[in-house]
């Protein structure tokens, strides 16, 4: 069958379990930034951990070296993507998450000057708005 549906898609939120690389490509023309991730899983009363390797590319890259830190935690919204290199001599096969987006959860640290929530796309970057407190000036809604 020539037809069929396919999905990759991967949801993670764990903390970042390194220092963040980075490396300039296309000739410096596009930042590369990856790191480990590590999340962990309880089964059976036993816990596990992952670390798991996040690649990004150009603003998303930028937004992560600025931002990332170790210990930090974030979400992860991506793909998987399997590559295959060669280690001395060896034929190896690596998996790792390409993030489409990037979500820091925890609140911004005292006097680090950046905002409460970062989050980034692949190929834009944003800050998500505070919501204001409601005051009590405002009307009632009509339901």
């Amino acid at each position: 069958m020539s037809d069929y549906f396919s999905f990759n898609k991967v949801v993670l939120v764990g903390r970042i379990a390194q220092e963040i690389h980075t490396r300039e490509i296309k000739g410096g023309a596009t930042k590369m930034a990856w790191f480990q991730l590590a999340t962990n899983e309880i089964f059976k009363g036993k816990k596990s951990a992952y670390f798991l390797r996040v690649v990004t590319f150009g603003t998303l890259a930028e937004i992560v070296m600025k931002y990332g830190h170790k210990g930090r935690l974030a979400l992860v919204e991506g793909k998987l993507h399997s590559r295959v290199f060669e280690d001395e001599g060896t034929k190896k096969t690596m998996v790792e998450v390409l993030a489409e987006q990037i979500i820091f959860l925890e609140k911004k640290e005292e006097g680090a000057g950046e905002p409460e929530v970062i989050t980034t796309r692949q190929g834009e970057s944003y800050k998500r708005p505070v919501e204001e407190e409601d005051s009590p000036e405002e009307e009632e809604p009509p339901f």
